[in-house]
């Protein structure tokens, strides 16, 4: 296990600051598999950047967006790294929620057998399912509507 000392972080509250251990707030488990391994190349003079689903121990699971950067001396010497979190979980479900809308619309399309012509009238951009190319007697790739095409 790493030295508790290089777990540490700093939380910035409007009315206080606190310090705690980072394998207190997210688990050891975390810690040591996800947080360490990003934490040791930041050491190393690199900088990362992910999101993933975390389980802290009293806030549940959430989305968390993360950037881990070196802390540079004005040497040029690495004596840190400041790791930057933001809670995203709210987009992350929404993007969840419009990836499977999206996918339960296309099976329901193509069980029905039917097509879906999607114009947006703003900027002219046309979508066109497979099944729809094919309802009129196209294959996919020849069937390249276009809001002008549509007009005529």
């Amino acid at each position: 296990m790493a030295e508790r000392s290089s777990a540490i972080f700093w939380v910035l509250c409007p009315k206080q600051s606190l310090h705690c251990y980072i394998c207190d707030v997210m688990g050891d488990g975390t810690f040591q598999n996800i947080v360490k391994p990003r934490f040791d190349r930041c050491l190393t003079g690199e900088t990362t950047d992910y999101g993933d689903w975390f389980y802290f121990m009293k806030a549940g699971n959430r989305f968390v967006s993360a950037t881990y950067s070196p802390y540079f001396e004005v040497d040029g010497s690495i004596t840190g790294v400041v790791i930057s979190n933001r809670d995203v979980t709210a987009r992350r479900e929404a993007e969840i929620s419009l990836q499977d809308s999206e996918e339960r619309l296309r099976l329901a399309l193509t069980a029905a057998n039917q097509g879906l012509y999607d114009l947006n009238p703003q900027s002219g951009e046309t979508v066109v399912s497979p099944e729809y190319a094919t309802m009129l007697g196209y294959s996919p790739e020849e069937l390249q509507e276009t809001r002008a095409r549509w007009i005529d």
